[in-house]
């Protein structure tokens, strides 16, 4: 499900009914309460690891390598055999 689709295209306002008939009270109360744009926009899908927000391979390949090694960082305290293996 989008967003889009828990607003009313009549109204651009939340859909309450379906926010309350999806969420729980308390969590259907919070979405609608998020402010909505008063003009129609339509949405960009942006890439957030790069200046020009456009994917590239290599943005992509950096990001992939920067998750595997953040992954891989040990946890705590490594024993000294393991930080040796690690040197």
């Amino acid at each position: 499900m989008k967003v889009s689709e828990l607003i009313d295209p009549a109204t651009h306002k939340w859909d309450q009914n379906l926010l309350h008939g999806l969420f729980i009270p308390h969590e259907a109360e919070l979405i609608a309460s998020i402010p909505l744009c008063l003009n129609k926009v339509e949405d960009v899908v942006v890439w957030p690891f790069t200046p020009s927000r456009c994917y590239t391979v290599k943005s992509g390949s950096k990001f992939l390598a920067e998750e595997h090694l953040r992954s891989q960082q040990p946890s705590s305290t490594p024993n000294e055999k393991g930080l040796w293996k690690m040197i």
